[in-house]
């Protein structure tokens, strides 16, 4: 061979040691492949220059000398002649050392194939840096192995330089080394260590992975490898594959939609793209920032916004009229009414204000203006709301007769808290109450809104004070209920007042508006709220003489207000009133004013501007604006008994409130009395008005006039007419009133009735005692000789008033009356305790029979109602009925055979010495635990028992509280040994399954048999569920097992 060769060298020659003293002269005999070689030389002295190896082959290297020509190469030495080595030749290079080898192609190039085959590929290099270029490669060794696993010949001494490999085994890592033999026979060893052995690996993944991209709504598309493709993007691909992705950083849709670039919502890249390696499903969305136009056009004022605006989608967006009355010139005014809208936009809204909530898709606002005359009086309409944005908000005008439709958010959050509108309550044209977050109405007075939420109605009530710039907190002393904004229940009674003098000043009085008297004098005023409302506490310097102004008008709002204004003397008053106003459905015209004291009169109208006056005030002075030529007084008429059920107090009062009448007329005045338990005792009147002990009574006006009448308790026996209807003003009245036996009465009501939202269409009656009991029409004629109802039905729908009624606490539903669909459940309640009142249970009328519970349930069929019964506590007994422990609520109670479910106890009050039967249910089961009753506290077995009340007493029921456990075998065919509990042995079937119901907390020994044999089977004890290896053991219930 011919590494032979080279070692027989290597013997007498080391490499890198010259010797020149004699010639070496090589035949090379036999050269055929495979044989022998034989190797035959001399020596001789030469000399020669040494002129630098120039001679090369990749066997070996020989160094020139003088005389030589001619390189001697492979194929010289392997060729079938001798050859005599010339002695130009100085020396033979030896090859000592390995090859380098590397591997090439896919192991080198990738981590990762995604087939089960793969195209190893090696190569080799004979050069080294300490010997230059070697013989060179001769063959290659190559190795594999998966992952920990041993390495294994692949190939063993083979002259190629690829190979595939096939059959690769999903999700593993597969490991190449090679390594070479050069034509010296050098090799190198496996040691990875040595630089010279090549070593990569691939892992195998064949598995196919879904790619799934989005975008934003999937409104823009996505470039997959450069490929354009519409949103959303499926496909699978093999694991490893290297996909990228790209996004547009913005897209416009035409001139209504901007989406700008965001992030990715996975992976959270902010870049337009991405460069995935499929490794696993992936799923990811391009998020868009959407921006929506919003358009808003005006024919009158600049709007704000205006014009062509974006803004991002979910943003909250709102606007105005800058001036919602513009003067267009020739006596025209164009009055902004409200708007229409598009898109997110309400489709239509009142006022000069929009809120948009949350913009998500192109929207517009174009806003709305009616042309008037600038002589028009306009209705003003305020709106009030503890939460949202309502739309109209605040105050707004409108012309008389303007459609108006009013809106708010249907959910505010607020921080942590949620509020829900869930109604309305309003005044003028607006109907008094009403449900849902958005209506329509048409305005043709001053009107208000107050919106609901949550199921609880506040009405606001803001208090102003002089002397602000003195004091910024509260001004002038510090009223009652301070300045500020604050949020009533209706009908709350409010006490508002000041103290005076106080800080240097007197206080003259305030002026008002809503539930409070517009004006007045005095320092403190009591008054149920009703409406909004507002008070201003008016103050002058305490030393300053005081005069006042009580001012009267049919219409218009005032200035100075309805009511008394108190001013220092000798103050220069200017007095106005609208030129005109529209009213109840027609136009007022002032033509006029009527004045005593210090006020100024012209009832003839030669004033020209009638409506606009100024005079010194020097007396007390009442002022009356005239209007449509005709001089009216006011008459005022209060009556004892006034509360927020009942707001024109004992009987009805003729007339009642504030009245006008023609100057010069009759007025009659009068109350039924008896009525509601009262007779009225006379009446006070001012003014025209006498005082007398009269309950009916004329006088002649002529001036401004009160009546207030009076009442005290009598007995007087009567009957009663109870009046029910949902919508309308029904006659008799809707409530209860006194007739003697025998009265005649013709009750009806209208055949239609508007709630402020939609109408109601009359479809007859329902009737009891006196009163037939039924009718389609809209009237009926009836004699009353006993207590009798009358309801009246409306859109053909049969529904039920429902009457609560008590004197302490607030039940619910609350006091008052309430409907219902026929059949309809109606669920009630109170506290027990009120004060030094005691709730002794309810009365109730129509479906509901009377318990001594303070809670109800029932389904409504007829006209009914629930007092509930009061007293103080030094006359009765309280009675408790309890179970122990109170967890028990999995059964009921029964107190004189009235049973109340789903409690562990019940209180109620009874008189002194009741007999009272009492019951508790036994056993209180739910699922797998029970409460079974043991005995009373006092030692009683029985579950009812029957007891007499003198003193307060309390019956506690003692339950035994209890878990199901069932005690097995498994397997359920060892019937072989024993089972043992407590103490108590099983065997048999018996010792397979036993059930016991055992009280909560209580323990228990069990055992069971460890080895369970027969002559031909055993069962061998384990160990229980709970991996406790004890075949005895004690166990503690704390559930069911």
């Amino acid at each position: 061979k011919r590494g032979f060769q080279m070692k027989v060298l290597e013997r007498f020659y080391p490499k890198g040691v010259f010797y020149t003293s004699f010639f070496i002269t090589i035949f090379l005999i036999g050269v055929i492949f495979g044989q022998t070689y034989q190797l035959e030389w001399s020596t001789m002295d030469a000399g020669g220059n040494e002129a630098g190896d120039s001679i090369y082959s990749t066997n070996f290297r020989l160094t020139s000398a003088i005389g030589q020509g001619t390189a001697i190469g492979d194929s010289s030495w392997i060729s079938s002649t001798n050859y005599l080595v010339h002695p130009g030749f100085r020396k033979i290079d030896l090859d000592w050392r390995p090859s380098f080898t590397r591997l090439l192609g896919t192991v080198i190039l990738v981590d990762t194939i995604t087939v089960d085959t793969v195209l190893v590929q090696w190569t080799g290099q004979d050069t080294t840096t300490e010997e230059g270029p070697g013989w060179g490669i001769w063959m290659y060794d190559v190795q594999y192995h998966r992952d920990d696993s041993s390495w294994t010949d692949w190939f063993d001494s083979t002259f190629d330089t690829s190979a595939t490999m096939t059959g690769l085994t999903n999700g593993h890592w597969y490991y190449f080394r090679v390594r070479a033999h050069d034509l010296a026979t050098n090799v190198g060893d496996w040691d990875t260590t040595n630089t010279i052995i090549a070593i990569d690996s691939v892992f195998v993944n064949t598995a196919l992975y879904s790619l799934e991209l989005h975008t934003t709504d999937e409104l823009c598309s996505l470039w997959v490898d450069g490929t354009s493709y519409p949103a959303p993007f499926i496909q699978n691909y093999s694991g490893g594959t290297a996909v990228h992705i790209d996004v547009a950083d913005s897209v416009n849709f035409g001139d209504t939609i901007i989406a700008i670039f965001d992030h990715w919502a996975v992976s959270a890249g902010t870049d337009t793209f991405l460069d995935i390696t499929m490794m696993d499903n992936t799923v990811d969305t391009a998020v868009y920032n959407l921006f929506y136009s919003l358009d808003v056009t005006s024919d009158n004022d600049t709007p704000v916004p205006d014009g062509h605006n974006f803004y991002p989608e979910g943003d909250s967006v709102s606007g105005y009229i800058t001036d919602p009355i513009v003067d267009i010139g020739g006596g025209l005014w164009a009055v902004c009414t409200g708007f229409s809208g598009t898109g997110s936009a309400p489709s239509i809204g009142s006022g000069p204000e929009f809120f948009i909530d949350s913009l998500l898709q192109p929207s517009s606002i174009t806003w709305d203006w009616d042309t008037v005359s600038d002589t028009t009086s306009l209705c003003t309409l305020v709106v009030f709301s503890p939460y949202g944005h309502p739309m109209p908000a605040d105050t707004t005008v409108y012309p008389p007769g303007t459609s108006i439709m009013a809106q708010v958010e249907n959910m505010v959050v607020m921080g942590t808290d949620t509020h829900y509108c869930t109604g309305w309550l309003g005044g003028g044209s607006v109907s008094p109450t009403g449900v849902g977050n958005s209506f329509g109405f048409v305005i043709t007075e001053n009107s208000w809104i107050v919106w609901c939420w949550d199921s609880d109605c506040k009405l606001p009530l803001i208090v102003e004070n002089d002397g602000m710039s003195f004091d910024p907190t509260d001004g002038y002393d510090t009223p009652t209920p301070t300045v500020g904004l604050h949020w009533y229940s209706p009908d709350t009674l409010i006490n508002a007042s000041v103290t005076t003098p106080a800080d240097g000043m007197q206080c003259v009085g305030y002026w008002g508006s809503g539930s409070v008297p517009s004006a007045d004098s005095t320092t403190s005023v009591s008054f149920y709220l009703s409406s909004p409302s507002w008070i201003h506490w008016r103050w002058f310097d305490e030393d300053t003489a005081i005069v006042c102004l009580t001012v009267w008008s049919e219409y218009d709002s005032p200035n100075p207000p309805m009511g008394t204004s108190c001013y220092p003397i000798a103050t220069d008053i200017h007095a106005t009133v609208a030129e005109s106003t529209y009213e109840g459905g027609s136009w007022h015209h002032c033509t006029g004013y009527w004045g005593s004291g210090s006020a100024p009169m012209d009832t003839s109208g030669i004033d020209p501007t009638p409506y606009d006056i100024t005079f010194t005030l020097n007396l007390n002075s009442q002022l009356v604006w005239v209007w449509d030529g005709a001089l009216r007084f006011p008459l005022v008429v209060t009556n004892d008994g006034v509360t927020p059920s009942d707001p024109d107090g004992y009987d009805t009062p003729t007339p009642f409130g504030l009245n006008w009448f023609d100057a010069g007329s009759d007025v009659n005045c009068s109350v039924t009395s008896p009525a509601d338990g009262m007779q009225c005792l006379g009446h006070i009147g001012t003014g025209s008005a006498s005082t007398d002990t009269s309950t009916n009574f004329t006088f002649t006006i002529d001036e401004p006039s009160e009546v207030y009448w009076y009442w005290e308790s009598d007995t007087a026996t009567i009957v009663y007419l109870t009046v029910y209807s949902e919508y309308g003003d029904p006659e008799p009245p809707i409530g209860t009133m006194g007739y003697h036996i025998g009265t005649s009465i013709s009750a009806f009501v209208q055949d239609s009735a508007f709630d402020g939202s939609s109408w109601h269409y009359n479809s007859g009656w329902t009737g009891s005692g006196s009163v037939p009991s039924s009718g389609d029409s809209n009237s009926v004629d009836f004699t009353i000789n006993t207590d009798s109802w009358i309801v009246w039905q409306w859109d053909g729908t049969t529904r039920w008033p429902f009457v609560v009624i008590s004197a302490h606490d607030t039940p619910v539903p609350p006091v008052g009356t309430h409907w219902f669909d026929d059949g309809d459940s109606v669920i009630g309640s109170i506290d027990l305790v009120d004060g030094v009142w005691r709730c002794l249970g309810y009365n109730g009328w129509g479906d509901l029979g009377s318990e001594p519970y303070n809670h109800f349930g029932f389904a409504i069929t007829q006209p009914s109602g629930v007092e509930w019964i009061w007293d103080t506590l030094t006359n009765v007994r309280q009675l408790i009925v309890r179970k122990d422990p109170d967890t028990d609520i999995w059964g009921g109670i029964a107190i004189n055979g009235d049973w109340s479910w789903g409690v562990s106890a019940e209180t109620v009050y009874v008189t002194p010495s009741a007999v009272v039967s009492i019951e508790v249910s036994n056993p209180d089961v739910s699922g797998l635990s029970r409460y079974s009753f043991v005995q009373w506290s006092d030692g009683a077995t029985d579950t009812n028992r029957t007891e007499t009340i003198t003193s307060d007493a309390e019956f506690v029921a003692n339950y035994d509280y209890q878990h199901f456990v069932v005690v097995q075998k498994d397997p359920t065919g060892d019937t072989y040994g024993h089972l043992y509990i407590d103490a108590s042995s099983y065997s048999g079937a018996a010792s397979v399954y036993q059930e016991f119901w055992w009280t909560d907390g209580s323990s228990h020994d069990i055992a069971v048999s460890p080895l369970d044999t027969t002559s031909t089977s055993k069962y061998t004890f384990s160990q229980w569920e709970d991996a406790s290896t004890d075949s005895a053991r004690t166990v503690t219930i704390t559930e069911p097992d």
